[in-house]
């Protein structure tokens, strides 16, 4: 099973099974090997703000299943939907959000589906009045803290189209100010101020 990995800030950790597959990208000096994951350990973890010091960190486990039960448990999960939207040039739809390059996405409401959520928020930040559906692309995690408690927030993803020739409309209230349309040989140049979770997801348009 493939790994889970949840960002905490910048620094990602890696729920996995079996290292052997992918101990050269993932072991470095920088790295915090985890052998038996703790609830205890969690806490600390959480308390001290153990990632600040290391550039990844991998809690290793029998099975993912098991373990993303028992990681997950120790926070509240709010998931949302979003969209990778290409357009008919192939460039890819980017929003710039509080210092950041960002994809669309939004919270997901009561009795809403996923599908129905990305594609809702993908209208709403951006302004597009047509866009199409197309293949999931898997989730995102990330974590933030809001009083009293830990947040794991999953981000499923669909890959979307949608035509240049719409008229794009931030949406301030969402605190975004601009939107462009970024064709692949320059996605490279937006990267640094992009989240780390959606570097490895944009590449798969």
């Amino acid at each position: 099973m493939a790994p889970i990995i949840i960002f905490f800030e910048n620094t990602p950790v890696y729920l996995i099974e079996d290292l052997n597959p992918y101990k050269e990208d993932l072991l470095s000096e920088n790295t915090l090997l985890i052998n038996k994951f703790t609830n205890r350990w969690l806490e600390e973890f959480l308390q001290n703000r153990g990632w600040v010091n290391y550039s990844k960190i991998i809690v290793l486990c029998k099975s993912i299943t098991n373990l993303k039960k028992d990681f997950f448990k120790n926070f509240k999960i709010i998931k949302a939907g979003g969209g990778l939207v290409i357009n008919e040039k192939g460039e890819l739809l980017l929003i710039f959000r509080r210092g950041k390059w960002d994809l669309p996405k939004g919270k997901l409401e009561k009795g809403e589906r996923i599908d129905e959520c990305a594609i809702r928020e993908v209208q709403e930040e951006t302004g597009l009045k047509k866009v199409m559906l197309n293949n999931p692309l898997g989730s995102t995690f990330h974590t933030y803290y809001q009083q009293p408690k830990w947040i794991i927030k999953e981000s499923i993803w669909f890959k979307m189209t949608a035509n240049s020739q719409e008229q794009l409309m931030p949406q301030l209230e969402e605190d975004i100010t601009e939107i462009k349309w970024v064709s692949p040989n320059l996605i490279k140049n937006y990267e640094q101020l992009m989240y780390p979770a959606l570097i490895p997801l944009i590449k798969v348009m």
